[in-house]
This record gives C-alpha cells, sequence and structure tokens, in this order.
C-alpha cells in the first residue's frame, strides 16, 4: 500500500507534523484544506485535529488517541505500524478511506455505519470498530481463516453486515474482492440479458433496417424523404449505436451486441453515473465538438414545428413523454453533456466539466436539488396530464422534481432513482423524504442510516439512486416499455439520448408512432425522428401550451398530513404522520411538532416518529398543533387547529410566491 507521506512529497503539499510526543493533551489546526496531519513516534497522546485537512498519517505511535472535529476533505487516514490506537471521527463527517498497516488494538469509534466507506488492513489484527445505536456497540473485524501476513484485506458493511474479504485487483489496479467481482459479473449477465430480450423484440416487429444516425458535423435536417417513402438506408456505425442487420439474422444480431458489451469496465472504473452506458460501451462526456454544438431554431422554423407538434398532440391516443436533465436546467440545476460554451446560465454539463477540469467555469444560477422550485416545464407537464393530453411521463431525472410538482408515481417512471426516495430492500415499503437520501460513498453502496418503520420489519433501507453499472429497477422499467408500446407519440425534452436502456424508449415508439426530439445540440436518434425542435425546454413548452389553450399553475408546495389523537390513562396520544399527496407513501417532510394547552407546559417532538403524549383535556375541545418543516424553500411554520380524540388528514398548501400556507381537512 502507498504510504501517503510519499504521495504528499511527490505532490509537494506540506505536511502538520507532530512528533516525538509523550503523555501530552495536543490541538492541532491544519493551515490549510490540503494539509496533511502527520504524528509519528508520539506515546501515551490525546491528539485533537480541529480544523480541514486533506489527509492523515498515523506513525509509528503507541496509545495514542485521535480526535478529528472537521472532515478530511480526501478522506483518507491510514495508521502505519502503531500499538493501541483509537480514532473518533466526528458524527457528522464521513472518513470513507481508512488504511491500516502493520497495527494491533486499534479502535475506531464512527458513530454511524454511513460514516464508513471501506477500511483497507494489511498485516494487522484485533481492529474493532465501534458504532452507535441501533448498530451493534463493537464489532471486531473477523478476517479470513487462510489469511496469511502479506494478505490484503477490505473490510465494508454490506447488507447491514460488516464483513471483512479478500483484497483483489481488478484489470486496471482497481481494489475489489471476489465477491464484488462476482456480483459485477452477475450484473453484467441481467444488463446483457436485458439487451438481447430488447433486440430480439426490436428485430422481431419490423423487417426493415434501422434508419440512418447523422455523422458529425452534419447539419440538422428534417427526417430524409427517402425514408417516409419506405426507402431502406444503411445505418452509420457509431460507437453509441450497435450495426445491425436484417431481422433474418436474429442470432448474428445478438451476438453482435453481446460482443460489444464491456461489462468489465463498470466494475474498474467505478464512476458514479445516473444509469448504464450507451450502445458499444459508456462515455459520459461528448467526444466530438460538433456533437456539443448548440442549435437554434428560427422564429419561422419554431412556430411551424410547434404548430405542427400541438396537432399531434390533439390528435394523439396515447402521447408519452420522456424526460432528461434540460428540463431543470432552468430550474439552476445542472446538466450532463452541454459543452463548455453553452448559453445556458447552469454552465457546461457536469461530465463536460471534469473532462476540462483545468479551465475556468462560470455559473449564473446554481441550486441545491432539495431548494430548487419545478420549471415551466415541469409544470406544463402536469397540465397536459390533467388535461390527458398526455398519458405517462417517463424521466431519467434524479432531482424529485417531477414527483414535486404534482406527478404520481402512477403516472410517472423514475428510471434512475429520486433522490428524495429511499426504499425497503426486505419488504419493499418505499419512503419519500424532504432531504436527499443517499448517504454512502462507494458507488454500488445505497444503504442510509434509517430503517423501515414497519415492526415487524425493521429492514435497513436503501437510497433509489442508479449509478453506472446497475439495473435499473424492473417495475419503472415495465412500466416505461408497456407505455412505450401503446404509444403513438413521443415528446422528449431536454435529453441527450445517449444513455441505455432508457434512450431506447423514443426508438421504440419511432416505429410505429411519432417521435418529436426537443434539445439544443444533436441526438443519436436525429435522423429518426418526425421532428427536431432546437429551444429552449421553457419556451418549447409555452409554445405548446399556448396552442392548446391551456396555462400551467405556478408551482405550489403541497403536503398531506395524518393526525390522530387517541385517550389513554394518561391524557391523550397524539400521533403526527406526514403522507404523500398522490399516494399513500409516508412521506417525511417535517422537522418537528409541538403542542402548547393552556395553563400547560409546552410538548415537543424532534424526531420521527412524531408522537406526542398529552395531558388530560375535553374530549371535544380542539388542539393546537404546531408543524415545523425543513424550509428549503423558507416555508414557517403552521398551526393546525385538530379535534382531541380524532383521526383527520389535512391537504396543505403553501405558496413560495407570498409565503403563506393554506391547508383544508379531509376525512381519513
Amino acid at each position: 500500500m502507498a504510504n501517503v507521506v510519499d504521495i504528499f512529497k511527490s505532490r509537494q503539499r506540506k505536511s502538520d507534523v507532530t512528533e516525538d510526543k509523550d503523555g501530552e493533551t495536543l490541538s492541532i489546526t491544519p493551515a490549510g484544506r490540503s494539509d496533511l496531519v502527520h504524528v509519528r513516534k508520539c506515546t501515551s497522546c490525546t491528539i485533537t485535529v480541529e480544523g480541514v485537512a486533506a489527509k492523515c498519517l498515523i506513525e509509528n505511535c503507541s496509545g495514542v488517541t485521535i480526535k478529528f472535529k472537521e472532515r478530511l476533505i480526501s478522506g483518507t487516514l491510514e495508521l502505519y505500524n502503531s500499538v493501541n490506537v483509537a480514532v473518533h471521527v466526528s458524527p457528522n463527517h464521513m472518513l470513507p478511506s481508512v488504511v491500516i498497516d502493520k497495527c494491533s488494538n486499534v479502535d475506531m469509534h464512527f458513530h454511524q455505519a454511513n460514516l464508513l466507506d471501506k477500511i483497507y488492513t494489511v498485516g494487522s489484527k484485533d481492529v474493532v470498530i465501534h458504532l452507535d445505536p441501533p448498530y451493534p456497540k463493537e464489532q471486531p473485524l473477523q478476517f479470513p481463516k487462510d489469511l496469511e501476513d502479506s494478505d490484503q484485506c477490505i473490510t465494508s458493511y454490506y447488507r447491514g453486515k460488516l464483513i471483512t474479504e479478500k483484497m483483489l485487483r481488478a484489470g486496471g489496479g482497481y481494489p475489489t474482492t471476489a465477491r464484488e467481482e462476482a456480483e459485477a459479473e452477475q450484473k453484467a449477465k441481467l444488463l446483457e440479458q436485458h439487451v438481447e430480450k430488447m433486440l430480439r423484440g426490436m428485430l422481431s416487429k419490423g423487417g426493415s433496417q434501422p434508419r440512418p444516425v447523422d455523422k458529425p458535423g452534419d447539419k440538422p435536417t428534417d427526417k430524409p424523404t427517402a425514408e417516409k417513402e419506405g426507402d431502406k438506408v444503411e445505418e452509420e456505425a457509431s460507437t453509441q449505436d450497435i450495426q445491425r442487420p436484417p431481422s433474418a439474422v436474429t442470432g448474428d444480431a445478438l451476438q453482435s451486441a453481446k460482443g460489444k458489451l464491456k461489462p468489465t469496465e463498470t466494475v474498474e472504473r467505478h464512476i458514479p453515473v445516473v444509469g448504464t452506458g450507451g450502445r458499444g460501451g459508456f462515455n459520459p462526456a461528448i467526444g466530438d465538438d460538433e456533437d456539443k454544438k448548440e442549435y437554434f431554431d428560427s422564429s419561422g422554423e419554431l412556430n411551424s414545428k410547434l404548430d405542427q407538434i400541438a396537432d399531434w398532440i390533439k390528435n394523439s391516443k396515447h402521447c408519452i413523454m420522456f424526460t432528461g436533465a434540460g428540463i431543470s436546467t432552468s430550474a439552476g440545476i445542472p446538466d450532463f453533456r452541454s459543452g463548455m460554451d453553452t448559453v445556458l446560465d447552469t454552465g457546461p454539463g457536469v461530465w463536460e466539466e471534469r473532462a476540462h477540469s483545468n479551465q475556468p467555469v462560470k455559473r449564473k444560477n446554481i441550486v441545491n436539488l432539495v431548494k430548487a422550485l419545478p420549471s415551466l416545464t415541469h409544470m406544463g407537464i402536469v397540465k397536459l396530464h390533467e388535461e390527458n393530453l398526455v398519458r405517462f411521463t417517463v424521466s431519467q431525472n434524479v432531482d424529485g422534481l417531477h414527483r414535486r410538482s404534482g406527478l404520481g408515481s402512477h403516472e410517472l417512471a423514475e428510471l434512475h432513482g429520486n433522490t428524495n426516495l429511499e426504499r425497503c430492500k426486505k419488504c419493499q415499503r418505499e419512503y419519500m423524504r424532504d432531504f436527499e437520501t443517499r448517504e454512502a460513498i462507494g458507488v454500488f453502496n445505497h444503504v442510509t442510516s434509517r430503517k423501515c418503520d414497519d415492526p415487524k420489519c425493521q429492514g435497513p433501507l436503501h437510497d433509489s439512486i442508479i449509478n453506472f453499472g446497475e439495473s435499473l429497477p424492473k417495475e419503472e422499467l415495465d412500466k416505461s416499455f408497456m407505455n412505450a408500446d401503446k404509444a403513438d407519440l413521443c415528446i422528449v425534452m431536454g435529453s441527450s439520448l445517449r444513455v441505455s436502456p432508457a434512450c431506447e424508449i423514443p426508438r421504440i415508439v419511432s416505429k410505429h408512432g411519432k417521435l418529436v426530439i426537443c434539445n439544443l445540440q444533436k441526438t443519436p436518434l436525429f435522423a429518426i425522428a418526425d421532428a427536431n425542435v432546437h429551444a429552449k425546454c421553457d419556451t418549447i413548452m409555452a409554445g405548446l401550451l399556448q396552442r392548446l389553450k391551456l396555462q400551467a399553475e405556478p408551482f405550489k408546495l403541497k403536503r398531506r398530513v395524518e393526525i390522530k389523537s387517541m385517550k389513554n390513562q394518561s391524557g391523550s396520544a397524539l400521533t403526527v404522520t406526514g403522507v404523500d399527496v398522490k399516494d399513500n407513501t409516508p412521506y417525511s417532510f417535517l422537522l418537528g411538532v409541538s403542542v402548547e394547552l393552556p395553563g400547560e407546559e409546552t410538548v415537543r417532538i424532534a424526531e420521527e416518529p412524531l408522537m406526542l403524549t398529552l395531558p388530560s383535556c375535553n374530549t371535544s375541545s380542539m388542539i393546537p398543533v404546531q408543524l415545523y418543516f425543513h424550509g428549503h424553500y423558507g416555508e414557517p411554520s403552521l398551526m393546525i387547529e385538530h379535534m382531541i380524540d380524532t383521526t383527520s388528514q389535512y391537504v396543505m398548501v403553501y405558496n413560495p410566491q407570498d409565503g403563506k400556507w393554506s391547508y383544508q381537512a379531509m376525512s381519513a
């Protein structure tokens, strides 16, 4: 294992060195965030690291206790040739990567399992992990029985348990284990089976060869006339499309598809990307400058296209929407593949910025996911659903804005997950949260610090985000393909259509219906679309709503809460539960609840389950229940008058424009 001191020397980073101390209590405040905290040759000392540092090395020490008040921004702590060492991590900060090399009697205090990603050990023994309830308090590392002194191990939480396994090196040198490689291979097989099934279905539906894809640099044009007349054209081979022969050679086509899959890359790269790679391999950023170019239709072209699309919507029997990150840029959320010179206020896409990390980036309008307001496009889609002009929406976005705007889970498929949604893998119960649920650092680690609240289950909860190399949720995928088969019109908004298998959904619709693509850049499906519209999504949606004589409602935050009070021997028990407006999914959007009764002390609760015990009162009286919210949109607290010894549900509506709540009671 590489020593972090050598790494810092090679990069000419500054080190804060503490050495040759005996029996002292010390405080270290790193001079800069890029500093290395280096403790060596110290005995019986207690050391507190007060500030943020890059990394930390404890070397040749005995009886040392080190406490971190802040985080290590590179997340690496190395213990080398030391004995009787105790490490305390701040409860609010992660320490994802720990290296323990030739050490014994090491106590690591992590508080919560989600603050730990991986522990790498070699030649060490008697290592104990300490956690707070509800986790087991002390968990010694159980090393494999056949371990040799030179063997390296990886310790991590797997399905709620601490496991230690021998380390392997994947093809690119990435540390992994036999279990992780087996799981990655299984995921690759499942993905391969899904692609085979998908291709088999495509080839069995039509006998014509696929239509051509534009070469990089071609100027956007309408769908080729020859194809509308039924003439066959050859498909250009590219990294985004697997060339397929006529349907008569189905077996060869499947074999060709299998040959172009690269499942081992999902093991070696571990890139935290939403979704899986496109055909022929995954490329997060757009490599060709011509493909990054943004186009804008003239006023006349745009009006003509919108007239036609509005007419198609009116006459459609089953229209579906397919949305990508582009519909959220006006809400202040950057997309993934816009170029460095994009006109968007959110600046270049996430992958484009990473590909040009040495260039300065200017962004005018960036908003945290939980604070973002649904855009005009989001609200327009809700309106089209309400008018039954759109029957279903498929989204690649994880920002949660479709659910927040008012779409229910029955009319929406979130293929790549929802940052506000977590799920119990044991009983499959779902929970919506008014915060980002993802806590884990490891790409394939999705366990959160919460558990299912069903007393009969209490299984660990997992965030719903789908990263590169992971299988898409079957239910969401099935809903999407079912609606694609029914659809006679698919409108793509704000997607580069470069992530599969999601991008196959518009392609399927194009075989038996009309395909409209609304995006500033060209897409790989440009040539097979019936209309390509080059304008910002909000501009397009405003034009369509105008032609359909509709108006999208301004966004208002809607919440539903159930308040239940029941008499007991000591007074009354009050329970407050958040519920999703569209279905009965539990929804955690309350920070706390308080009740203040005349002549009594105020009763408060600030953690779920929100259950209070109230003193005895008249059963016909009303009790004031004060609700406190996360305040992402500046929501003030709200007081609801609830009748004692009853159960009622209340729908609450918050207007971000005037900062006021309103609510209405409904029967439970």
